[in-house]
């Protein structure tokens, strides 16, 4: 029989394997695993937190944080790391907070300055930013270590003098050992300087270092299975949840689509808490498919044999979920970046759940989603030809929902209407969710 202990190391290894390989689903659920058995080890916790941030679940990522840092709160990362999670989950004073914790824990560490300045400039505290990085740039030695350089640009291309920012770093985008994060973010300096060519020529550089290979006709295989295996389902055949509820509140769309806009908007309605972007749906749908079928069956078989035991017990685990984390509010808002396959679990999940689908231009998400370094972006961002191949997933998927229920209507919202008559769509958009 293995040692317990030698087989807690091997998961362990396996699972630090996955993170390096940034294959966060396989690292989160081996971290898991250890986990059950050692539910209060900082180390773990921390990790997990690491993954989830990787994997998008800011949400996970920020709670998983939280624990280690009880444990260890002299983990500057780790404070750094919370507040990127709350970074992305837009609550920016919790942000700042906890950049400035990891400041007091470590000042000096480049990552430490990275994220204080990204919260402040979140903020629109652009000019604090330059202040507390600027002795830390002044004294550092060419070339300048890449986090560091990093928030120097950010803080340059924010306060609209990027030259300043490229006579410092132009030349660090030459070396190649330069980290994508670096090129995008002197790509950004060269476009602010309206030096469009140099910036995009950057920008294809860090994305095939970043990903140097995406598999396109296997993205768009996959995607016509998911959405051929829903329109072989008799809607209705699908197991509904035993209930109704209106508090959640879903954001579905591409990335870079306008999703935090509307997500921001509706965090402003005193009933509504914005919880950012999270993958709880996903996660449950994955577990649902895991419990029905042998891994091998068609995935239209074994949507065909899910219980309403089974769909009733994922939709109370997400609604006990919110409820711990955000028990006073009446509503609230999941954001969904790419959820637009996601839309059938929730009808089924989450029956009267409220589902806004943000739109924007064509040509405009897909620039914007494959110039932009956002975190956890996903892999077929990086291939200009995916993110075309992603825009008509969503249109096909979106044309789906309509058909399939039609008694539940998902509320369509254009990014560029929200910009051009903000005080219209944003009545049309409470009216919609019945806030």
């Amino acid at each position: 029989m293995t040692d317990p202990r030698v087989q807690q190391a091997q998961v362990y290894q396996q699972a630090k394997a996955a993170h390096a390989r940034r294959d966060y689903p396989r690292a989160i659920g081996l971290y898991r695993e250890l986990l059950r058995r050692r539910p209060k080890d900082a180390l773990l916790l921390r990790l997990m937190g690491a993954a989830e941030l990787g994997a998008g679940d800011a949400a996970s990522a920020a709670r998983h944080l939280e624990s280690a840092l009880k444990g260890d709160p002299r983990d500057a990362g780790g404070w750094a790391d919370l507040a990127r999670a709350r970074l992305i989950q837009t609550r920016l004073p919790e942000a700042v907070e906890a950049a400035e914790r990891a400041m007091a824990v470590d000042e000096a560490a480049p990552s430490s300055l990275l994220v204080l300045a990204q919260c402040l400039c979140a903020l629109g505290r652009t000019g604090e930013a330059e202040r507390r990085i600027s002795s830390a740039v002044e004294s550092a030695e060419d070339p300048m270590h890449p986090e560091l350089a990093v928030a120097w640009a950010l803080v340059c291309q924010r306060n609209g003098r990027p030259h300043d920012g490229l006579r410092r770093l132009a030349d660090m985008a030459d070396e190649t050992s330069s980290s994508p994060t670096l090129l995008y973010a002197i790509a950004e300096l060269h476009e602010t300087a309206g030096e469009y060519e140099r910036s995009w020529t950057l920008i294809e550089r860090a994305n095939r270092v970043a990903c140097p290979s995406f598999d396109v006709p296997r993205f768009v295989a996959e995607g016509r299975h998911v959405l051929e295996a829903w329109r072989s389902q008799e809607m209705g055949r699908l197991p509904r949840a035993g209930f109704e509820t209106q508090r959640p509140l879903f954001i579905v769309g591409l990335p870079r689509a306008g999703l935090g806009l509307v997500e921001q908007i509706l965090a402003a309605h005193p009933s509504v808490h914005a919880s950012g972007a999270t993958n709880a749906i996903s996660m449950l749908a994955s577990r649902l498919i895991a419990a029905v079928g042998a891994p091998s069956a068609p995935l239209h078989q074994r949507m065909g044999s899910l219980t309403q035991q089974l769909v009733d017990r994922a939709g109370a685990a997400y609604l006990t979920d919110t409820r711990q984390r955000h028990e006073s509010a009446v509503r609230v808002v999941d954001r969904l970046p790419g959820g637009f396959t996601l839309v059938g679990w929730i009808r089924s999940m989450l029956p009267g759940a409220r589902i806004i689908h943000v739109l924007r231009d064509s040509l405009d998400t897909g620039a914007s989603c494959y110039s932009r370094n956002t975190p956890a972006r996903p892999r077929w961002t990086y291939d200009l030809n995916a993110c075309g191949e992603a825009i008509r997933m969503d249109r096909a998927f979106m044309e789906h929902w309509t058909t399939a229920y039609p008694d539940e209507p998902v509320h369509t919202i254009c990014y560029e209407s929200i910009v051009e008559d903000p005080d219209a769509e944003i009545r049309r958009l409470i009216e919609g969710i019945g806030a």
